[in-house]
């Protein structure tokens, strides 16, 4: 049985229906220099450590509406990803999800998500804006450190605010 089928031609690693959770394992035998797009289904609900790390031209993802993690250090290094939409679904990214993504311009955090976790956007020099939704709880340690995001406004239902989160990056900040 096939976890996730990959076309050479396009770059494009489409997951499967029916897989719950994607996993690094799945992409044995696959030269993650050459994934461009990934295309999950509809029953992912969790992306689990390390699964799509380095993955270095990739430049789009198209969430499964399900998803409701993004565990730790899973789009890190993918240097040509430029923009990231989260379903309304996921409710944690969690620690240095996508550190050192330098040519991230753009997140959407959807409404619902709760978690932010320690470094998840570390080193996203493109990153000049976020928007954060107000069902957000916690923003950890070093969320942020070294984006160049210029002004924020926190959500009145923040409970954490961890350490560093605006490192080298913040020039203004407003509580909601």
């Amino acid at each position: 049985m096939f976890d996730c089928k990959f076309d050479e031609e396009s770059g494009v690693l489409t997951i499967d229906d029916g897989v719950v959770e994607l996993d690094k394992h799945m992409l044995e035998g696959i030269d993650i220099n050459q994934i461009r797009k990934v295309v999950m289904s509809n029953s992912v609900e969790r992306v689990k450590a390390h699964a799509l790390e380095k993955c270095a031209n990739l430049e789009e993802i198209v969430f499964s509406e399900n998803l409701e993690t993004i565990e730790e250090d899973n789009f890190w290094d993918c240097l040509k990803l430029k923009e990231v939409k989260f379903p309304s679904s996921l409710k944690s990214v969690l620690a240095r999800s996508f550190e050192g993504c330098k040519n991230l311009e753009k997140v959407v955090l959807n409404e619902g998500l709760e978690l932010i976790g320690n470094y998840a956007f570390e080193y996203c020099e493109s990153l000049t804006a976020i928007d954060f939704p107000d069902s957000l709880l916690s923003i950890q340690e070093g969320a942020f450190y070294n984006a160049k995001i210029a002004n924020v406004v926190l959500p009145k239902n923040l409970k954490e605010f961890g350490d560093l989160v605006f490192k080298d990056s913040l020039k203004n900040i407003k509580v909601d």
